[in-house]
């Protein structure tokens, strides 16, 4: 949260508290409740839900009538909402829903080439601003500022009252912010996220759009993907069909809670990091030349941090992820036609960290000498503020030295392994995917794990155990539930 909290101080603002007098960080009351489709529908429910927690709160019962105050000033009192919901009820309830979601959604926004923060809703509470023909026309006085101090004194927003500047002659509004219960309540209730209040379109793809691709470096070094005019191969022609089932696929990802939100929000930009639908098919694109690496890119779901494919549902129900364990080591020890050692991590070598293990491997895969390798461990090291004299080649050495027997780096410069690792987990990749699918199964790869229906994953990790045999004639790989 360094980061929000940067930005927050060059605001002037504070995204843990409140900035009492900052119009900067304020947004007027929306009364234009239009959004993505359902939005709506989604709002009126959402409004009926919070109007019955009130309604039935035995604190709030218990104090009809007793005055609320926030800084030192008389707000309100605490109104009596025993009867059912009305509708001026309802609408007002929408209408101030409506915008504390909007600045959930985008506590920072990019006006102008800038940054602007978002934290709270300036709010009418002066019977002025409605009626016939004032600003708040469609809303009733008395139910907006009812349903304002019950939130209020219910705790689940945060109150600076009006006040008025006497060097300026300018009045500022009431304004309101959500505390930590109802940021949650409005994540559960789907109505803070990316865009808001309209979701990110999903673009229309074609099963006729090329399916083979090169990626190949222009000269100022950016990299384009050029279509492969040639027929699929044999493991290739599951992507036709696998395609056409998952645009069918009914996927929905939502957040654990408003902290999960913010953690995944870029302040730095005043937009989401990660978008919560897209593309849904695959291709596949090789490295520079066709049949080298080829890995299946292009499906939404694919750029999603762990913490949100957690989260993933599909037609309303859980999915689950299975991955090779060690999948890495696994397909060196295949590729080199060598029995995988027995034991369930690959990456356990005694006495050193499993993540400096794993670092090693990365490292080494991606460089062409031992050389390369120790100096970009070192540069990790260095980085992580745990360099000191001969720890990366101790690294290096410790993992090697456990494992030599497939060890990639010879006495001569040769390619990185990683292109040749890529083509081999691809192709498994590819025929897991035909066997799943010939089962009536959809799964999404994200390289070497698949994300299926909860329901599919003993038989997911039966065709992925299978699979990985058959490719490579050797068994002892194992498969991992990511959760």
């Amino acid at each position: 949260m360094n980061e929000l909290y940067r930005l927050a101080e060059a605001a002037g603002a504070s995204p843990s508290g409140f900035a009492p007098f900052d119009p900067a960080a304020s947004i007027r009351l929306y009364t234009d409740i239009s959004g993505e489709r359902g939005y709506e529908t989604k709002l009126s429910k959402a409004a009926l839900t919070l109007y019955e927690l009130l309604r039935w709160d035995e604190g709030l019962r218990a104090s009809i009538g007793d005055e609320v105050v926030f800084h030192k000033k008389v707000t309100g009192r605490v109104p009596d909402l025993k009867k059912p919901m009305s509708q001026q009820y309802r609408q007002s309830l929408k209408t101030l829903i409506h915008s504390l979601a909007h600045i959930a959604s985008a506590p920072v926004v990019s006006i102008n080439g800038g940054l602007r923060r978002q934290t709270c809703v300036a709010v009418p509470l002066d019977s002025s601003a409605f009626g016939k023909g004032a600003e708040y026309e469609t809303l009733s006085a008395t139910a907006f500022r009812d349903v304002v101090v019950a939130l209020a004194q219910f705790g689940w927003i945060d109150f600076v009252p009006a006040h008025f500047n006497p060097e300026t002659s300018e009045r500022k509004r009431t304004r309101v912010r959500p505390t930590k219960p109802m940021f949650d309540w409005l994540v559960q209730e789907d109505l803070v996220f990316p865009y808001h209040p309209h979701r990110q379109k999903t673009p229309r793809t074609s099963s006729k759009e090329g399916l083979l691709f090169v990626s190949v470096a222009d000269g100022e070094g950016a990299r384009t993907s050029i279509p492969l005019d040639r027929p699929m191969s044999k493991d290739e022609e599951v992507l036709e069909p696998l395609n056409d089932a998952l645009r069918k696929q009914r996927l929905k990802c939502s957040y654990r809670d408003y902290s999960q939100y913010e953690t995944l929000y870029d302040y730095a930009h005043g937009r989401p990091r990660y978008s919560l639908t897209g593309n849904k098919t695959l291709r596949r694109v090789f490295a520079g030349e066709d049949g080298r690496a080829g890995r299946l890119y292009g499906h939404w779901v694919q750029r999603l941090p762990k913490e949100l494919r957690q989260r993933l549902t599909v037609g309303g129900k859980p999915m689950a992820e299975l991955d090779y364990n060690g999948m890495q080591m696994a397909l060196l020890y295949a590729d080199a036609d060598k029995l995988l050692p027995d034991q369930a991590d690959l990456y356990a070598v005694p006495g050193f960290d499993r993540d400096d293990m794993k670092a090693v491997l990365l490292r080494t895969v991606g460089t062409t000498t031992r050389q390369s390798a120790v100096a970009a461990l070192r540069k990790m090291l260095r980085e992580q503020g745990r360099s000191s004299q001969g720890r990366a080649e101790a690294l290096y050495d410790a993992f090697w030295d456990f494992h030599a027997e497939v060890c990639p780096h010879g006495t001569s410069d040769s390619e990185a392994t990683w292109a040749r690792l890529q083509e081999l987990d691809s192709t498994l990749a590819l025929r897991v995917l035909r066997k799943l699918l010939d089962k009536g199964v959809v799964a999404i790869p994200i390289h070497d794990s698949f994300l299926v229906e909860e329901r599919h994953a003993d038989a997911t990790e039966v065709v992925m155990l299978q699979e990985f045999e058959a490719l490579f004639g050797v068994a002892g790989v194992s498969v991992k539930r990511g959760y």
